[in-house]
């Protein structure tokens, strides 16, 4: 189980879309996007991201909550915070490293989850909120 966390227009509630494409990668994620020219583009534009429930452990220890916390919220207003807790687990855990695979529950794992919303946040719209499910 985990969470799909999207970047949306408050108005319209569609997934936001960056400049460029990203690849970042969660428990799912887009291998890359056919152009209307038929070529093949890694990644996606879609401010998107799943992330497992087996991280939480470590959101509560630097975020107090887990990630449902975002959902509403603008990106503006808690890019900071996120940012914050990305500092605090990496220094908590000595730069942890990211485990090969993905569902293990470790500091590193974390770190990556969170540092990858941090990039979601950096592309997203100024106006746009978090949507959270799972």
């Amino acid at each position: 189980m985990g969470w799909d966390i999207s970047v949306i227009d408050p108005n319209t509630k569609e997934t936001c879309l960056s400049e460029t494409q990203h690849a970042l990668k969660g428990g799912s994620y887009i291998v890359g996007e056919l152009g209307d020219d038929n070529t093949f583009t890694p990644g996606t534009k879609e401010l998107w991201l799943s992330v497992t429930h087996n991280y939480n452990k470590y959101f509560f220890e630097v975020l107090g909550d887990s990630l449902e916390f975002l959902d509403g919220k603008t990106v503006k207003e808690t890019l900071e915070k996120l940012r914050k807790a990305t500092a605090d687990l990496a220094k908590k855990y000595d730069n942890p490293t990211v485990s090969e695979r993905y569902w293990d529950a470790t500091p590193g794992n974390a770190l990556k989850a969170l540092q990858d919303l941090v990039q979601l946040a950096e592309m997203a719209p100024e106006n746009a909120v978090w949507n959270i499910w799972g």
